[in-house]
């Protein structure tokens, strides 16, 4: 894998041991500039950005930074600062992320949910570009965290609402180091479900139940030329569904006929562990049983348009799920 970003990337690592070489002023508004221009929701950019370049007040942060006394040494720390939240606003927001902590999140200390929600808020995404941007100019930074952050804000002067949320400490390194080596993309990524190995089984196409009616012809012909060229893609194993003591296809019916057209006996499945759709799955097999269609095989004379599939199928899916909320919010 190349590109400049990820040759940027791979010669970047945390430098505490620095040149006695100043940051020049342009280079310092390029750096600070990739911050401003970073997104943040709302586009509200909740922050201030300090840039401290004196040696006294640098040595004044590093007392706050619990014994880090090699940030002495730093030619230049960009404090990140972020505007606290309205408590009332930001706390119905924490609440709808956690529902079942909504009633802690309401009763919590302001001052205290303030320190704590600081974190998230999108500071970081401005000092990460801001890394970058230093990067590209041959200046190397730390990232630190561990710091008393009520007293850096207030000998910084900071206005009421914002608080220092990060250290951005930056200079020239005084030698070169190697690259930190990451983990795998293996190991750090999935496609869809997080799944175990172990939740991975291979299972014969014919034993699945459908729960759709109709397959989209534009789908269904991406779907063959995909396994025509690279095979069933098994990092994407199909969901299932345990529905009355028969395996059902909670999603993937297209990849799952693509694969049987394509001579394909076996596929990697797994249980979808979402049972909230329980209801509407079993009425989505009425349905393909009042129609006869009982497996996968059936579905290769349900081949629609993909604007007839949205209509036929897509549509009908949505009506039954606006009924079915419907009545679940009248027994409430």
């Amino acid at each position: 894998m190349s590109g400049l970003l990820i040759e940027l990337l791979n010669k970047r690592y945390s430098i505490r041991d620095f040149k006695n070489k100043k940051i020049s002023q342009n280079i310092i508004s390029y750096i600070l500039n990739a911050g401003r221009m970073a997104p943040s929701g709302g586009n509200e950019q909740p922050w201030k950005f300090g840039i401290i370049d004196e040696k006294y007040m640098i040595y004044r942060v590093s007392e706050y930074t619990y014994g880090q006394k090699w940030i002495n040494k730093a030619p230049l720390i960009i404090a990140l600062c972020t505007e606290t939240s309205k408590v009332e606003y930001a706390k119905k927001l924490q609440s709808v992320r956690f529902p079942k902590l909504k009633h802690k999140i309401s009763n919590m200390d302001d001052e205290l949910f303030k320190m704590l929600n600081m974190e998230e808020h999108q500071t970081k995404i401005a000092g990460t570009l801001m890394m970058l941007a230093a990067l590209e100019k041959g200046v190397y930074s730390t990232w630190v965290s561990k710091f008393q952050s009520y007293r850096i804000s207030r000998l910084l002067g900071l206005p009421d609402g914002f608080i220092v949320s990060e250290l951005l400490v930056l200079g020239y390194p005084r030698e070169n180091k190697k690259f930190s080596p990451k983990k795998n993309l293996s190991d750090i990524t999935f496609y869809n479900r997080c799944l175990d190995k172990k939740e991975i089984f291979m299972k014969k196409i014919i034993e699945i139940q459908p729960s759709q009616l109709y397959i989209s012809e534009r789908k269904l012909d991406f779907a063959l030329k995909s396994i025509r060229k690279n095979g069933f893609d098994k990092k994407r194993p199909l969901p299932l569904l345990r529905i009355k003591g028969k395996d059902t296809f909670s999603d993937g019916h297209t990849r799952a006929l693509a694969a049987l057209m394509e001579e394909t006996e076996e596929i990697p499945v797994y249980y979808d562990k979402d049972d909230l759709n329980i209801q509407m799955y079993e009425i989505c097999i009425k349905w393909c049983q009042e129609e006869r269609i009982f497996g996968i095989d059936d579905l290769k004379e349900r081949i629609v348009s993909h604007k007839k599939y949205k209509e036929l199928w897509l549509d009908r899916c949505k009506k039954m799920r606006e009924k079915l909320k419907k009545s679940q919010n009248e027994k409430h």
